[in-house]
């Protein structure tokens, strides 16, 4: 091989792209769009992901949840007390989770014995409920302010179960940790009161949703697991693991569908990478003819357009990259600052989405150019000499 040759095809074919600097810079855009569209979206699967991984991470490493297998299903209360003398178990926790309605905006209700409420969502301002069965509640900031609530304001909030409406006292503030960050994050309001309230709403009494299990220490989780199960079969248990499992299947998911969704953007980049080097070729015809006449062969004139193609993968996968990343920070910014939603999602610089991105952009370059590149081998040189 000429190296030397090789050098002055490579300079030649670098040298091309700047005598159309506009049509190169658009051509570089829309690779950039399409891979910062990826590396942004995919970034931000990241954040969430880390984000409730260390929530459920939080509450988990000295408990487990127990449910019932059938779909909001209601637990006898009395069970706890057969869970409670099992080894390993400190405490059981009896949560109600159910939803209602408030001026025709969807209402969660959570509720859980008050004297356990402090562990999972402590006040900020107010007050915590002044028994089980009081009518009071507790939400977070945003929310309030988003239904316009302060404190000692009531919300009248209407039960399926009981067609009839209980008028809750919002009593204090809280900022949630844990598992219960992610019912604070949706639009609706989300209600927590005290256990014995929450079950005369929905006509649970004797009954709850799920409970929180306090273990000694995460080593019996396994076992307790297996012990729970096998003495009331109609129940669920679930560890850590299997919420983290169950969460980055959600998560891989959605960055597989936000991959997907890419590559049609990425398709239309692809085609603006085809035409830039498809009009190169026939710009270059008789530049081509020239080459090939005084010996140039197929594959050296191949590789002035497939480099061409390769240097807007390259230029358009490191800018598309540091675009995305941009764009997620942003986004997170508003979300954490501006939103303030409650729950605050990490800005992370993930290096695999970078490169995969990348990657992409290589891939996308390389291959939108092969069709046009190959075209310029079949350049004959009489004809492309007389080429006006």
């Amino acid at each position: 091989m000429n190296l030397g040759l090789l050098d002055h095809l490579t300079k030649y074919s670098i040298r091309d792209l700047f005598t159309q600097p506009s049509r190169t810079m658009l051509t570089i855009f829309g690779i950039v769009i399409g891979i910062a569209f990826m590396v942004s979206l995919s970034s931000l699967a990241v954040s969430m992901k880390t984000e409730i991984e260390g929530s459920v991470e939080t509450v988990m490493k000295s408990a487990v949840f127990v449910n019932a297998r059938r779909l909001q299903g209601a637990i006898p209360t009395y069970v706890s007390n057969t869970i409670q003398k099992m080894d390993g178990v400190v405490s059981v926790i009896p949560v109600v989770i159910s939803v209602s309605a408030s001026g025709g905006k969807a209402v969660t209700v959570v509720g859980m014995p008050v004297n356990e409420m402090q562990g999972f969502m402590p006040v900020v301002t107010g007050r915590l409920p002044n028994a089980d069965n009081a009518s009071e509640f507790l939400t977070t900031e945003p929310i309030a302010a988003s239904f316009n609530l302060a404190i000692n304001d009531t919300l009248k909030v209407t039960t399926l179960q009981m067609m009839t409406s209980t008028n809750l006292k919002l009593v204090g503030m809280t900022e949630l940790v844990g598992i219960f960050q992610g019912l604070a994050a949706g639009s609706g309001m989300v209600a927590f009161t005290g256990i014995s309230a929450a079950q005369q709403m929905f006509n649970m009494e004797g009954y709850a949703t799920i409970f929180i299990v306090r273990i000694t220490e995460p080593n019996v989780a396994q076992d307790l697991k297996q012990t729970i199960e096998a003495t009331f079969p109609k129940l669920n248990v679930m560890l850590e693991t299997d919420l983290v499992s169950s969460v980055g299947n959600i998560i891989t998911s959605l960055d597989a569908l936000v991959f997907a969704v890419s590559l049609i953007g990425l398709s239309i980049s692809g085609l603006s990478v085809m035409n830039s080097i498809a009009t190169n070729v026939v710009e270059k015809r008789r530049e081509i003819g020239v080459l090939k006449s005084i010996g140039a062969k197929n594959w050296q004139v191949f590789y002035i357009f497939i480099f061409q193609g390769l240097l807007f993968g390259i230029a358009g996968g490191i800018l598309g990259g540091g675009v995305g990343i941009g764009i997620t920070y942003l986004i997170l910014n508003f979300v954490n600052n501006v939103l303030s939603i409650g729950v605050t999602f990490p800005f992370i610089i993930d290096t695999t989405t970078y490169f995969r991105g990348f990657s992409v952009a290589l891939i996308l370059g390389i291959l939108a150019s092969i069709v046009p590149s190959w075209n310029a081998t079949r350049v004959r040189p009489v004809e492309a000499l007389r080429y006006e």
